[in-house]
């Protein structure tokens, strides 16, 4: 069965969504207990990351996890909202 992008990422990517969500959540949740500024700050960061966007650097985690013959799992989709946000974090103003 071929795989076309669109079949890929309407397939991988609401997962990875899901877990970026998830460790947002989390954050705000932690957030909330030091500081209103703090919460603030997990909350812009929060809306910066989720506004959009192709998302290719996780989507080729995945396909590449797959290509050197993985299983998909929770935990892979994990690590590719960790490249997601790391990528997305690590070049702010370009």
């Amino acid at each position: 069965m071929m795989n076309t992008l669109p079949t890929f990422t309407s397939t991988h990517a609401p997962q990875i969504l899901s877990k970026i969500e998830a460790f947002f959540s989390d954050q705000k949740k932690d957030a909330t207990y030091l500081s209103p500024y703090f919460l603030h700050s997990v909350e812009t960061i929060d809306d910066f990351v989720l506004r959009g966007g192709k998302n290719m650097r996780s989507l080729l985690v995945v396909c590449g996890y797959l290509l050197a013959g993985g299983v998909i799992s929770d935990d892979v989709y994990k690590v590719a909202a960790g490249v997601e946000l790391f990528h997305k974090h690590s070049r702010p103003f370009k």
